[in-house]
């Protein structure tokens, strides 16, 4: 073949892709990077309604009116286009009655990845926030940590156990993502999900705010 004239085709073909719309390039490399790498799209975002409620009915016995409710609370939030805000459910009970299976049942039944997904985010008091100390380190880590979650993905899902052994300064970091804000430094966290895991049977978290609360018996 003519060089010249395989050059000249290379450049027209090299002018026609710089002349695609920015968005279409845009879509076009989402795609080619979701080839190689987890991303906030199908077929790793799941939404398997069926795989939860299977999932519950089949292992958490005794507790007919969290499937229940956990099923409508889940649908109902991720079918609005623009919720009001994150969803927030609180999970307290004994210990072994399933709240932190519950949370790893909704990662499954959400993510391709399930509990691996880098859109999912676990959190224990004990090991992650134990030393008082430490404050202002937890509080900026969980702040960087909450909005990159959220950039990768609107989608995410935030579990937190022991909410009650949390510092109370930390607790204002997170009541900032989960309040009525539409957008926080360019970000939108009104899609993601939010758990609280608590040992007892009464309320702890004095947020006013419209939350979920989930009692799980022996």
């Amino acid at each position: 073949m003519n060089l010249l004239k395989f050059g000249n085709q290379f450049q027209f073909v090299l002018i026609l892709i710089i002349k695609i719309d920015i968005f279409q390039s845009k879509t076009i490399i989402d795609t080619i990077i979701c080839m190689f790498s987890e991303c906030c799209q199908d077929p790793y975002l799941l939404r398997n309604y069926q795989k939860l409620e299977y999932l519950l009915d089949n292992n958490l016995y005794g507790q007919p009116m969290v499937t229940n409710i956990l099923l409508t609370s889940i649908k109902g939030h991720l079918a609005l286009k623009n919720p009001p805000k994150a969803l927030v459910l609180s999970f307290h009970g004994s210990s072994g009655v399933g709240k932190t299976f519950v949370s790893q049942i909704l990662a499954e039944s959400l993510y391709l990845k399930g509990t691996k997904s880098r859109f999912y985010k676990f959190y224990s008091a004990t090991r992650d926030f134990g030393i008082n100390q430490k404050i202002n380190e937890y509080k900026e880590r969980l702040k960087n940590e909450i909005e990159q979650a959220v950039k990768l993905c609107e989608y995410s899902l935030f579990v937190f156990d022991e909410i009650d052994k949390i510092p109370i300064g930390l607790l204002d970091t997170i009541k900032t993502y989960i309040d009525y804000n539409h957008e926080i430094g360019g970000v939108d966290f009104r899609k993601s999900i939010f758990i609280f895991l608590r040992f007892a049977n009464r309320l702890i978290l004095n947020f006013d705010l419209k939350i979920f609360f989930f009692y799980f018996f022996q």
